[in-house]
């Protein structure tokens, strides 16, 4: 990544219209919406973009867009140290989105879960996934993913059970 941006632009609903774009440089990470009704949205009125945490719900109520900058990672311009990286692990970006794919433009709700790698001047980011609620103007509840080690113990246990029961 050099000084002007690189955009990464992503198609929510999968309609053919890019709905937000992370622009991504040597001095900062940042996310907008891609045309209008498409808001980044945080858990309070914080003026850079902040994650959602497991347990909230993302809806017109609770979110807020950022006051100030759509900044995922900033540089400070003074020394090579960050002024601040809010997904330095992986977290949950909410956001609102209009869709149109039901024959009618209508609000929908969703989170991409994230994570900013690297250090400024070498910057990525890393979109693990992207959930939104298809039914419109109801909230999504961020949900914390089963890791792949929990899910192998879960099968582990179900396949012992029923072991067990056959056994009977």
């Amino acid at each position: 990544t050099g000084y002007y941006h690189n955009y990464f632009y992503f198609d929510v609903d999968g309609n053919g219209t890019p709905d937000f774009n992370l622009g991504v440089n040597s001095k900062r990470i940042d996310i907008s919406g891609y045309g209008a009704n498409r808001l980044v949205l945080n858990p309070s009125a914080n003026g850079y973009v902040i994650p959602w945490t497991t347990g909230l719900t993302i809806n017109g109520t609770t979110g807020t867009a950022p006051g100030y900058k759509r900044w995922l990672a900033n540089k400070n311009p003074n020394n090579s140290a960050y002024d601040f990286n809010n997904f330095s692990s992986k977290g949950a970006m909410g956001f609102q989105f209009i869709s149109d794919t039901s024959g009618s433009a209508q609000t929908h709700f969703g989170y991409v879960d994230l994570q900013v790698n690297g250090a400024p001047g070498s910057f990525t980011v890393t979109v693990d996934d992207i959930y939104w609620e298809t039914t419109p103007n109801t909230g999504i509840e961020v949900s914390a993913v089963p890791e792949p080690s929990s899910l192998a113990l879960l099968a582990a246990g179900i396949a012992g059970l029923a072991l067990r029961r056959a056994r009977r």
